[in-house]
């Protein structure tokens, strides 16, 4: 094409006849129109999006904000936790965690739309069962012991024993009842359970998705669309233009959860024709409200709860608080389309941003379980006597987590914020408790006992095996304990401050998409760059298709004006190897 065009502006620029000149400058206005109309057709405009990839990754590399932290359900964490999806008890305890440790904010780019069956209480089936059922049979041994001691004594007259036996039954019918109970208390609700640790954690946010049909023929109920349509609205927003997305249908996230949430965003990501995401938008509306997108919405709390100013071509955030301190307004630009383009960090999606595997915080548990279990082993075994607390320790534990216990139960931040306190008292005292200081004094006694020379051969042998058992188990439990304070300080240092997304990265998963750096990018990261393209205002603007057209028209009639006294041979050739150097630039970069 360029070979011809050179020619027709050559030969205009060298003709004297009118009709030809006229005919050859003729095409010379058409032949660019031409291009550019070819280049609205969908299968030509891909030609337009592979130069704005190629002209992207020209582009200096935006650096990633250090507020922002992938929190991945990966396969290490499902090794150890067990067959993903998980029980929603097992992210709750995770919410627990991330407040504990300082988040500011928690995205689910997990959808929870539908509800999940009853799950275990851990505390009730651990702790309160068993005990009540000990308790109960002693009470029942109990009795039947004392009216054959009685009766044995004649202190209760033989006729009047049916008596005593009709009372007995009565008494253990109730308790069979309240075994009962106990034993339903064991069920528990994993829905309710997430959502009231989305509460005392406070800043938890969900998805509400749109989609263009109606909310009857979604999954999930009328009431979670409606509690969204009345919970979730996209907060401070002064909407000036109409240029706005609109979906009918709800697909909210379960009451629940959703009572509890601090909020709720659509995960909807648009893909341009070629497959590639590069762009997202902000806002949407179902026709009855107008919502952020996923990561947009915790966003806005995150800086300050800005006044949110839509216009055709932009979306002001007055009076944002940075995270560095500073106040100030961020204008995000959006295209014709209303989208904002994404700045892409120019990595795969193992290299951007920090990440951090699930099994990290989920090992806390086990690391915490392990500790307990041998703290009671050394308990019974006496062996932390050489400590004032030492003997304590395991009923302190017992007394932290009655206080989790209610802390669900009654829905209370400030019981959350007692236990947090307890916790953390509890977890000194054991470093106290387990120092080498406490292990000397058990073992002093024994090499005390060791010392009289009357002692038998036996003692002696059964003291130097249990010193040996002492100082083992005691090293063991302290080796425990030295492994969960190292982790929970490493866990401290990645969620303090941070704004986490959460999402599946695991090797099954289908969540995945293709951006102009990554063909096969966890669509987690998606959300991640979008809030870091915002916090580091580092955006993309897309001028007018108009803008592209006039470029279009100079560059050939420069490229033109050049090749007109080349032969054509040349032309070809240099046309050739422009396109071929711009094929090699993409592929190299």
């Amino acid at each position: 094409i360029e070979t011809f065009y050179s020619y027709c502006i050559g030969h205009a620029m060298k003709t004297t006849n009118k009709k030809d000149f006229a005919i050859h400058w003729l095409i010379c206005l058409l032949l660019p129109a031409l291009v550019s109309l070819l280049l609205m057709v969908p299968r030509f405009l891909h030609i337009d999006l592979a130069i704005y990839d190629t002209l992207l990754r020209l582009r200096p590399a935006i650096p990633e904000n250090q507020a922002i932290l992938l929190l991945n359900v990966d396969d290490d964490s499902i090794s150890r936790v067990g067959t993903w999806p998980w029980n929603r008890s097992v992210l709750a305890d995770g919410l627990l965690h991330l407040g504990e440790f300082g988040a500011r904010a928690a995205v689910f780019d997990i959808e929870y739309i539908d509800p999940s069956p009853l799950g275990v209480s851990p505390e009730i089936l651990q702790l309160e069962y068993p005990q009540k059922l000990m308790d109960t049979f002693e009470s029942i041994e109990s009795d039947i012991s004392s009216l054959f001691s009685a009766l044995a004594n004649e202190m209760i007259p033989i006729e009047e024993a049916n008596d005593f036996v009709t009372r007995l039954n009565e008494i253990n019918q109730a308790r069979q009842q309240n075994l009962l109970s106990a034993a339903q208390a064991i069920a528990r609700d994993n829905d309710a359970y997430h959502g009231k640790a989305a509460g005392l954690f406070g800043k938890a946010y969900y998805t509400v998705t749109l989609l263009p049909v109606d909310d009857e023929q979604l999954p999930g109920t009328a009431a979670a669309a409606e509690f969204a349509r009345q919970n979730f609205a996209a907060p401070g927003l002064n909407l000036q233009t109409e240029n706005i997305t609109r979906h009918p249908g709800i697909q909210a996230v379960i009451e629940p959860i959703a009572r509890h949430a601090a909020g709720a965003g659509f995960p909807n990501v648009p893909i341009d024709s070629d497959g590639v995401r590069r762009r997202v938008e902000l806002l949407q509306t179902d026709g009855q409200q107008y919502y952020a997108q996923l990561v947009f919405r915790p966003l806005l709390d995150f800086l300050g709860k800005p006044e949110v100013i839509a216009e055709d071509r932009q979306i002001k955030l007055v009076n944002a608080r940075l995270p560095n301190g500073q106040t100030q307004d961020i204008n995000i630009p959006r295209s014709d389309d209303g989208r904002m383009l994404i700045n892409w960090p120019p990595k795969k999606f193992d290299y951007t941003f920090r990440q951090m595997s699930y099994s990290m915080i989920y090992t806390l548990h086990q690391y915490e379980a392990e500790l307990v279990y041998n703290l009671e082993a050394l308990t019974e075994a006496r062996f932390l006597i050489g400590h004032p607390i030492g003997m304590e320790l395991v009923d302190w534990y017992l007394d932290v987590q009655e206080i989790r216990k209610d802390m669900i139960d009654q829905d209370s931040r400030e019981l959350y914020a007692e236990y947090l306190a307890e916790k953390e008292a509890w977890l000194l005292a054991a470093e106290e408790v387990l120092s080498p200081e406490t292990l000397d004094a058990f073992t002093s006694r024994i090499d005390e006992l060791l010392e009289n020379p009357d002692l038998p051969q036996e003692l002696q042998l059964q003291y130097h095996g249990v010193r040996s058992i002492a100082i083992d188990q005691f090293n063991e439990t302290r080796t425990i304990l030295i492994e969960l304070l190292e982790q929970r300080k490493k866990v401290r240092e990645e969620i303090s401050d941070s704004l986490i997304i959460i999402g599946w990265t695991g090797v099954s998963t289908t969540d995945i998409g293709v951006n102009p750096f990554d063909e096969s990018y966890m669509n987690v990261g998606t959300h991640a760059a979008v809030a870091n393209t915002i916090l580091e205002q580092q955006f993309l603007q897309e001028l007018p298709y108009s803008y592209s057209l006039i470029a279009l028209f100079g560059c050939m009639i420069l490229a033109g004006l050049i090749l007109r006294k080349a032969a054509a041979k040349t032309s070809a050739l240099a046309g050739f190897a422009i396109i071929l150097l711009m094929l090699t630039a993409d592929w190299a970069l």
